[in-house]
């Protein structure tokens, strides 16, 4: 994680107003001149000028994990609903959305390497190591066994695959009638409804006119040599590595010999 000098909690007040933002900063330099960089906040500040807010540094940190700790104990559902301040969301590493690119990077950093879990012994979510997710066998993935759908006012949420709502098919994939296309002349990657994708001359898809290495084919053969295609989407098998038990296709193509644990001292069966 980047580590910076200074980490500290802050509170800019607008003097003819009264109304205050409170944030977290990061930096190097302690008068880098920084007041703040809420969606409202800059606004404000265009409307009333810099010179009209007063800026004050309320408490320092050892760590920035520990500083948007202390921010999101402040700036709670509560906070955010009063008229007198300039915060939009809760504070912590889920908050603004519109924070400086520096935060930005300290944020991004810290999730590095890190995982959603579920612990299923104590139904406890929490955000751990990805090591320590891989070596355990109480924690699994917050969606596992879970499947993004869709209702008919085109909703997206996330069902777990024995739901009576998803079994019935009051629900059905997000994927769905969807295609995943690019506009032939612009080049941009687009996601949209068959529907549409037939009626557009414009759309291709995504593959079109790409070429094929011969070592890539070369490779895909030998993989598939023996193999049942008509039954390879249903036919379960189990990695040697990490144990996952998958479809004969998809696991000859991200597991055994390419599978992340490889490198984990493992030996090839």
């Amino acid at each position: 994680m980047v580590t910076k000098k200074f980490n500290y909690l802050y509170k800019t007040t607008n003097i003819i107003n009264k109304k205050y933002y409170i944030g977290i900063h990061c930096t190097n330099k302690l008068d880098d001149n920084y007041i703040g960089s809420g969606k409202i906040l800059k606004k404000a500040i265009k409307k009333y000028g810099k010179e009209n807010f007063l800026k004050e540094i309320l408490e320092f940190f050892d760590t920035a994990e520990d500083a948007f700790k202390k921010e999101k104990e402040i700036v709670n559902e509560l906070f955010i609903k009063q008229h007198n301040n300039y915060n939009l969301n809760i504070g912590g590493f889920g908050g603004s959305t519109y924070r400086s690119e520096e935060t930005r990077k300290i944020i991004s950093n810290f999730f590095k390497n890190k995982v959603s879990v579920l612990d299923i012994k104590t139904n406890k979510k929490f955000i751990t190591d990805r090591e320590n997710y891989e070596n355990s066998k109480n924690l699994v993935g917050q969606t596992k066994n879970k499947i993004l759908v869709k209702n008919n006012d085109n909703i997206y949420f996330l069902i777990h695959k024995d739901d009576k709502k998803y079994i019935n098919k009051e629900v059905i994939p997000a994927t769905t009638g969807m295609v995943t296309c690019k506009n032939i002349f612009t080049k941009e990657i687009l996601y949209v409804s068959q529907k549409e994708f037939l009626e557009n001359e414009n759309y291709v898809g995504i593959t079109k006119n790409s070429i094929q290495s011969i070592e890539s084919n070369k490779k895909r053969s030998e993989k598939l040599k023996g193999v049942d295609i008509n039954g390879s989407f249903t036919r379960k098998t189990t990695c040697p590595h990490c144990l996952k038990v998958g479809n004969y296709a998809n696991m000859i193509r991200w597991h055994f010999d390419n599978c992340k644990m490889l490198n984990k001292n493992d030996i090839i069966l």
